[in-house]
């Protein structure tokens, strides 16, 4: 038997977080092939195949839904998808040539007219006094370090959700509670066990609203979602 891995390893060495590599589990998209007698998941060689052609197919713009219908087909095995990513990030990299001529172009005028999209500077100073107004400064740094670090992790699950809703997925599903535990998890490390954050959090919640609350990471509609399907767990 060829060496298994465990999920700590695992994570660290792919740069997936461990709740990542759960919720794939709990959605039975890759699921270890074996365990310790403790339980503890381990991951073999063809588990680690078979997340390559998820993080592959992930990149393509694959749902996970449809992830998960195409590792059952054939053209879709690894090398297929291997292929297939090639291909698409070479255009990709012929698309970001061209988006990098025009950013320059688009500098250039800016330096020439010394112009500014106003709008950016507002929405920015905004975010700025509302955070000001809900949490002391030592909160404000600690959300700062620990939404960066947890920053990869919440744009997957705010994909995933919108991915869900944009499905019509039941809240109850099987599929969503997960997500919303995984939500809860990153919700919980941003939070850092703080009573006073999570009371400053909720408050401004409450007063300023969905989008508020999620720094404007996250709108209203998915903010809204994720919470009934957390309730509802």
């Amino acid at each position: 038997m060829s060496k298994l891995i465990k999920i700590g390893e695992l994570a660290k060495q792919t740069g997936l977080s461990i709740r990542t590599l759960h919720y794939y589990d709990e959605i039975a998209l890759l699921t270890p092939s074996h365990r310790t007698e403790a339980g503890h998941r381990l991951y073999s060689e063809s588990d680690i195949m078979r997340l390559q052609q998820i993080l592959s197919l992930r990149q393509l713009g694959f749902s996970l839904q449809e992830i998960s219908d195409c590792l059952t087909r054939p053209h879709y095995a690894l090398p297929q998808v291997i292929d297939l990513h090639r291909a698409r990030l070479q255009e990709q990299m012929v698309l970001s040539r061209t988006l990098l001529k025009r950013l320059s172009a688009i500098a250039n005028e800016l330096r020439t007219t010394q112009s500014v999209a106003v709008e950016h500077l507002i929405q920015t100073m905004e975010t700025i006094t509302m955070t000001e107004q809900y949490f002391t400064p030592e909160q404000q740094t600690a959300l700062a370090t620990r939404f960066q670090a947890q920053e990869a992790e919440w744009q997957e699950m705010l994909h995933l959700a919108q991915e869900e809703m944009s499905q019509g997925a039941d809240i109850s599903s099987v599929r969503v509670q997960a997500l919303a535990r995984y939500w809860q998890q990153i919700m919980k490390a941003l939070i850092g066990g703080d009573i006073a954050m999570f009371e400053s959090l909720a408050k401004l919640y409450q007063q300023e609203g969905a989008e508020a609350a999620s720094f404007s990471t996250m709108d209203a509609a998915t903010f809204e979602y994720i919470l009934k399907a957390a309730a509802c767990a």
